[in-house]
């Protein structure tokens, strides 16, 4: 961690809900959030859909993200592959 870094701790399943993501990302002119973590059906999910509905181009890294399973894993990157472009981290570069 760097000293310029912004930490933006969460409390709930999204990274927005009850945070400072929205008005951080709003002042930084952001247009397409990258989305990497765990819980792929729970918090990444969460997460991309309200950055969906507040007009965000969504990227999610599939192996940069976990779930309890492998299973469950698929299941969530499927639901948001509606909403988000998935991809993985060899392709990033």
């Amino acid at each position: 961690m760097e000293p310029a870094d912004v930490v933006i701790v969460k409390h709930r399943v999204s990274a927005f809900y009850g945070t400072k993501l929205s008005p951080f990302l709003k002042a930084q002119k952001a247009e397409h959030l990258i989305l990497c973590g765990c819980s792929t059906d729970m918090v990444i999910l969460s997460t991309a859909r309200e950055a969906h509905d507040r007009d965000y181009a969504v990227t999610i890294v599939s192996d940069a993200c976990g779930a309890i399973d492998e299973e469950i894993h698929q299941k969530g990157l499927d639901l948001c592959s509606r909403i988000a472009t998935i991809t993985d981290v060899d392709s990033m570069a």
